[in-house]
């Protein structure tokens, strides 16, 4: 018996841009119920760090993940519309050859699904890193002192600033995740989705 597939359609694609859209309109957007933290002293003592207002770098970093993961994924969706086409699959993974920020993507995507890189597209073996949200003290309302629970209430969530690196095993100089994202999802919309009539 044999299987066959269903093949991936414009359609399919076209979901995929707009799920990409969203991914990226998700990291941006700031506010969030919040969350806690437990936090150890060097004395042994602990306390709970409660923050309201703000998403957790926690949260960030999975939706950073997330959006490498689906840009990443935009690959094989252009490969098969190349081959409905009549175009050679080949100009696809030529053009992440040629595109740095296309070969990070590809790295954090596969780090991110399989936990480690046995093979790195870059061959520098790129890794998400120092994910934080910082909060400028005109952003907090409040900061409170509950038995052993620091809460901090954030009143203009929209100005927490958003960090994340993308480091090297190989000691290459770091760059900002949010610009690689955005780099290599503008390198499919300007150099790969013309070659698929996109």
């Amino acid at each position: 018996m044999i299987v066959t597939y269903p093949t991936m359609n414009f359609a399919d694609f076209t979901q995929l841009r707009s799920r990409i859209e969203r991914a990226h309109a998700t990291i941006h957007a700031k506010a969030h119920v919040g969350f806690a933290k437990q936090q150890v002293a060097q004395d042994g003592s602990s306390c709970s760090i409660d923050v309201r207002g703000v998403k957790s770098p926690e949260q960030l970093e999975d939706e950073i993940l997330n959006l490498f993961i689906w840009v990443w994924s935009m690959k094989d969706y252009l490969k098969e519309l190349c081959r409905h086409g009549n175009v050679n699959p080949k100009k696809i993974e030529d053009l992440v050859n040629t595109e740095s920020s296309l070969m990070i993507a590809a790295d954090i995507a596969n780090r991110s699904k399989h936990g480690e890189l046995r093979q790195s597209r870059t061959g520098e073996f790129a890794k998400l890193q120092d994910v934080q949200i910082a909060l400028p003290q005109n952003i907090i309302q409040s900061i409170g002192f509950h038995d052993s629970t620091i809460q901090i209430e954030v009143a203009i969530p929209d100005d927490a600033e958003l960090n994340a690196t993308i480091a090297f095993d190989s000691g290459a100089p770091s760059q900002n995740a949010f610009t690689v994202a955005q780099d290599a999802i503008s390198a499919w919309e300007t150099k790969a989705f013309p070659l698929v009539g996109a």
